[in-house]
């Protein structure tokens, strides 16, 4: 999201300068005194699409959407053994177990969730370089009905895998 904004900015910027620069041919004098309608500005094209990473997005959304299913129940030790090498190596399964209902305890039952997004990676902070996929969604808790959960996924093994939740 922050690359696309980048770019739409960018985009935005290059237009104005652009239209700075320049100048309408001079009108006749008749032309001048007749009202005009005002020039509406022109919205900036959308970066280009890569299909690659649509269908990584798409796939690993599914995913993450089904494994956190596996939190709303309360399996816990299901969603960890589901998840990454590399996060089974930084959290171990009793920690995962224990904390995560301690950590969704402040929010209440879970009623829904909506995707909102997806973005796509080749590299990830402490991680090696490889495809990575987070997953946004706008949550609805009894007691926080604007929550949101972040799903980062790896491609490892030939499947997605979880690599980090977030619940805030």
């Amino acid at each position: 999201m922050k690359h696309r904004s980048i770019v739409i900015l960018l985009s935005v910027l290059a237009a104005g300068a652009a239209q700075g620069q320049l100048k309408p041919p001079a009108e006749p004098k008749a032309a001048q005194a007749a009202p005009s309608a005002p020039a509406t500005p022109t919205a900036p094209l959308p970066p280009p699409s890569d299909p690659v990473a649509d269908a990584k997005k798409e796939a690993a959304s599914k995913i993450a959407a089904e494994w956190l299913k596996l939190i709303d129940n309360a399996d816990y030790g299901k969603a960890w053994d589901e998840c990454s090498a590399l996060f089974r190596e930084k959290v171990t399964r009793q920690q995962w177990v224990d904390g995560i209902p301690k950590n969704r305890a402040e929010f209440g039952k879970f009623n829904t969730r909506k995707l909102f997004g997806a973005v796509y990676r080749k590299t990830m902070p402490g991680a090696p370089d490889g495809d990575y996929v987070t997953v946004r969604f706008l949550s609805d808790f009894e007691k926080n009905p604007a929550a949101e959960e972040l799903v980062t996924l790896t491609y490892q093994g030939g499947a997605w895998r979880p690599l980090g939740y977030m619940l805030r």
